[in-house]
């Protein structure tokens, strides 16, 4: 069994995910030994920024399956209904920009399982004797028809919790994914 670990960035966060030690920090918030990590940067050509050196890890640029990676995975890049209330192409919550990172990974991770992550998240007072991501693969083993398990801890909003909004997530990598258009 192995284990991706993946992270995605844009532009404004390019600089701060290349500084010294951050991207190490992160994966090691996760207090999980990963077979690979990846780091996609979405709409990142041409930017200037610090190499990674601290962990040996794998830049794939968007750019370069952009858009054909969509029809590899039989997603309609017209749909009106996804562009409702996912702001425009420009920016970077538009919803293809979003869902390539992971589509990429999906592609590109040469694991059973990949551990999603934005590059500004950490897994915060993580017990160093056992990783969520332990426990959420024992998860997955059990239920094979769960596809996704999230950390749990939800997002801080200074006073209130949200659970829904996972920092990290868990998914189990099939060789065949394909999606079936509405």
């Amino acid at each position: 069994m192995s284990v991706s670990f993946a992270t995605f960035c844009y532009g404004p966060h390019l600089s701060r995910l290349h500084e010294p030690g951050v991207l190490e920090q992160i994966v090691r918030s996760h207090e999980y030994n990963f077979d690979e990590i990846l780091v996609v940067h979405q709409r990142c050509r041409g930017m200037s920024y610090r190499p990674i050196t601290e962990v040996p890890h794998r830049v794939i640029e968007s750019e370069d399956y952009y858009p054909q990676i969509f029809d590899r995975f039989n997603i309609d890049l017209n749909n009106p209904v996804s562009a409702k209330d996912c702001h425009g192409p420009d920016w970077h919550w538009w919803w293809p920009n979003h869902v390539q990172n992971h589509l990429i990974t999906l592609e590109e991770a040469k694991s059973d399982y990949i551990v999603f992550s934005d590059c500004d998240c950490l897994i915060k007072d993580c017990d160093p004797s056992h990783s969520w991501v332990t426990e959420a693969i024992s998860i997955l083993e059990k239920y094979p028809h769960v596809l996704i398990v999230g950390d749990g801890r939800g997002q801080d909003t200074g006073g209130e919790t949200y659970p829904e909004r996972q920092p990290a997530t868990l998914h189990r990598k099939q060789r065949k994914v394909h999606v079936h258009r509405l």
